[in-house]
């Protein structure tokens, strides 16, 4: 195999998870119906959800994916009307 093909191993520590821990986070996800546009989360918080995406394992190992965070209201209602139905706040 080449190097081009090489993927890079990190060696993390183990977390150490409750077992009963993490079942309780498992159980508690649900998808967000309604939500408060006035009401603003803070920059740890925000900046941890991306992480938590960039971090999100996909089938081969690899991110083929883009995140694109748009946050100026103007813009996103410029925007909206090529959203394909995505509602926007």
């Amino acid at each position: 195999m080449s190097d081009k093909y090489t993927i890079e191993t990190v060696h993390t520590p183990q977390p150490k998870l409750n077992r009963n821990d993490l079942l309780q986070v498992m159980k508690y996800r649900y998808a967000t119906k309604k939500w408060d546009p006035n009401k603003k989360i803070s920059d740890a918080d925000f900046n941890a959800i991306l992480e938590a995406g960039r971090l999100s394992p996909t089938s081969f190992g690899f991110e083929p994916y883009q995140m694109i965070i748009l946050q100026d209201k103007d813009l996103r209602q410029a925007i909206k009307p090529h959203a394909l139905g995505l509602k926007m706040l």
